[in-house]
């Protein structure tokens, strides 16, 4: 949810999307309610009903000091006018007045790929040539041929997978690209979101920054997006250009591999044969040195990143930790790390980084059954370590155990810091 005052009126946004998520008559939605009222003011559909959920993992719409809405959406179709899978996008809401009813319009939007281009099929197909899956809407399926068979053999994906060496261009050290052995029919990499995280809006830039399920990160331009069409899709250079700056491999670097192809096929593979996959809002500390950014992917570190007042990304640090570090079979676990910052007011030296990860797969799969604890540690952001982002405090060298919250960030105010569970309640620390 998201709360704004208007022309004088609270007014709450709601985004979401639908249970079964890319079924034929699935939607995602954004809904105005006017607090005043105690009513729906207005109401708006991504999709004329396939898809383009607007889940981002359970993280609000963000507004600008205008109103202007932003936000990304989820697998579904896209043509550019009613349907708007797979994008980033920017939403006018006009309070109701005497003589006219509220409203919201997409007055923007862009869009980095299709549905069907990641299947190999034609990219400016609104939709995949498959019938529409019925995945439960927040469970991440790179695709069940991925997952180890109950008897602990290869996965039958990984069978004959084509592997790669590559050097990591952040750290120097190898990184193995696996590229699965799947069929369009198998749908292996059919479940992309755009939208499996929040986007971070940069106001003072003028850039909405997002990261999907690839793991790239989109600087998207806010006064005019770029209004992606189908037929953009058969030159990704020229689309990409309308970006503020050209997209990087925010959660892991897989070498140098082209973050925007022309053929959206070359994204489809596993660093270490496990997914990079980016589900939570990126972090903005604004320091003394510049504007930094933190993101913390699936199966990866914390990692830094400088970012320009074009937009341009350069890599800074990362951490040591990892998410999901007992899940050492493809394609690891889910969901990556979830951050906060915290400081005294503004002053210098006293910023502090609070991230959540779990030890093992917090997959929603079968209700009960991925189900893990979690880790809380506390990082300094402002005394980088031989390229290492160093931890203050760490709730694993206290032997402090609780279930770890999906989707949440910890919550910090007054001193405290909040960390909600899924034991039932709500963690509390305090020096």
């Amino acid at each position: 949810m998201l709360l704004t005052k208007l022309n004088g009126r609270k007014t709450i946004f709601f985004a979401s999307g639908t249970v079964r998520e890319t079924q034929t008559g699935a939607a995602g939605w954004v809904f105005a309610f006017d607090v005043a009222s105690n009513t729906v003011a207005a109401s708006l559909a991504l999709s004329q009903g396939h898809g383009a959920g607007v889940w981002m993992a359970g993280q609000g719409l963000a507004a600008d000091k205008t109103g202007r809405l932003y936000g990304v959406s989820g697998n579904g179709s896209f043509n550019g006018t009613t349907d708007f899978g797979e994008s980033v996008f920017k939403i006018r809401y006009r309070p109701a007045t005497t003589t006219a009813a509220a409203s919201l319009r997409i007055t923007s939007w862009w869009a980095p790929y299709s549905d069907a281009a990641r299947l190999g099929q034609d990219p400016t197909r609104s939709s995949p040539d498959l019938p529409a899956d019925d995945k439960l809407a927040g469970v991440s399926a790179p695709s069940e041929q991925m997952r180890m068979p109950v008897n602990g053999m290869r996965p039958p994906a990984l069978e004959g997978a084509r592997e790669v060496m590559n050097t990591d261009e952040n750290t120097g050290k190898p990184v193995k690209l696996v590229y699965p052995k799947v069929t369009a029919q198998e749908r292996g990499f059919a479940d992309e979101d755009l939208g499996s995280a929040g986007g971070t809006l940069i106001e003072k830039y003028k850039i909405y920054l997002a990261a999907g399920k690839d793991g790239i990160g989109y600087g998207v331009k806010t006064p005019i997006m770029g209004n992606t069409q189908p037929a953009d899709f058969a030159n990704m250079k020229a689309n990409c250009a309308k970006l503020a700056a050209p997209p990087v491999w925010l959660t892991a670097s897989p070498g140098p591999v082209d973050p925007c192809p022309q053929d959206a096929t070359t994204l489809d593979f596993l660093p270490w044969g496990k997914t990079r996959h980016m589900h939570s809002t990126p972090v903005q500390y604004w320091s003394a040195g510049g504007l930094k950014i933190f993101v913390w992917g699936e199966n990866s570190q914390l990692h830094e990143w400088a970012m320009s007042p074009t937009g341009k990304l350069t890599y800074a640090a990362q951490g040591n930790e990892f998410a999901s570090p007992q899940i050492t079979n493809s394609p690891g676990g889910m969901p990556g790390g979830f951050c906060t910052l915290s400081a005294n007011g503004n002053k210098a030296g006293t910023a502090l980084l609070w991230c959540t990860v779990p030890y093992g797969d917090a997959n929603a799969g079968d209700p009960g059954t991925h189900v893990t604890n979690g880790r809380l540690l506390c990082y300094d952001p402002d005394h980088i370590v031989n390229g290492t982002i160093p931890v203050l405090w760490d709730s694993e060298r206290w032997g402090i155990q609780f279930l770890f919250n999906k989707f949440l960030p910890p919550i910090v105010d007054g001193g405290q810091v909040y960390v909600p569970n899924y034991n039932g309640g709500v963690d509390v620390y305090a020096q």
